[in-house]
């Protein structure tokens, strides 16, 4: 809305906030409508599913780790490695400024269409 405001589109910078809290609220709407259950159903189908559900879940825990197990997968020498230090060409910006410059600057399109496609 901002930067709505210092392009001189008052009109859109008022109604966009509007716009995305009667989004969220319809979002959060939905989401408590498909959550109407039963305590007691749930409670008796939680029982039913634990013995399942922790068999599957040991199963993706022994996997896991053996998947990670450093015969498996032989890890890279740490001489290989080759990189660059960029930090001299990166100026100091804390990561608030540098996402602002980038949605303002390089991304202002993308930024603000979404806004528009909300707004209809």
């Amino acid at each position: 809305s901002g930067l709505l405001l210092l392009l001189g589109l008052d009109f859109s910078a008022m109604i966009f906030p509007v716009v995305h809290i009667g989004a969220i609220a319809v979002s959060f709407l939905f989401v408590v409508m498909m959550f109407h259950i039963q305590i007691a159903e749930t409670h008796e189908e939680v029982l039913r599913y634990l013995l399942v559900s922790g068999i599957i879940g040991l199963i993706l825990w022994w996997e896991m780790f053996f998947i990670l197990d450093n015969e498996t997968i032989p890890l890279l020498p740490a001489t290989s490695l080759r990189y660059t230090v960029h930090a001299g060409k990166v100026r100091s910006w804390t990561n608030l400024e540098t996402l602002g410059n980038l949605l303002y600057t390089y991304y202002s399109v993308w930024f603000l269409v979404p806004s528009l496609i909300l707004l209809v």
